[in-house]
């Protein structure tokens, strides 16, 4: 995120576009959610926002570790 908001960028690494904050605090914890990831999720100080995309974003998932706790 910047200042402006938050940027979008291609495979290629060419800026797609911004997203503008809806509020002058800096914005955090972007994620994409939904039952098709298609919905971006953002915080802003102590709300969250949600918007409807054209893409879809990549599940996340959490690998278990290879080795066995002491």
């Amino acid at each position: 995120t910047t200042r402006a908001g938050l940027q979008m960028f291609d495979p290629t690494g060419r800026l797609g576009g911004v997203i503008a904050k809806p509020q002058e605090k800096s914005l955090s914890n972007v994620v994409f959610g939904g039952p098709k990831f298609d919905t971006l999720y953002v915080t802003c100080t102590d709300k969250v926002y949600c918007r409807k995309t054209k893409v879809v974003g990549t599940p996340y998932s959490l690998k278990k570790s290879e080795t066995k706790a002491p």
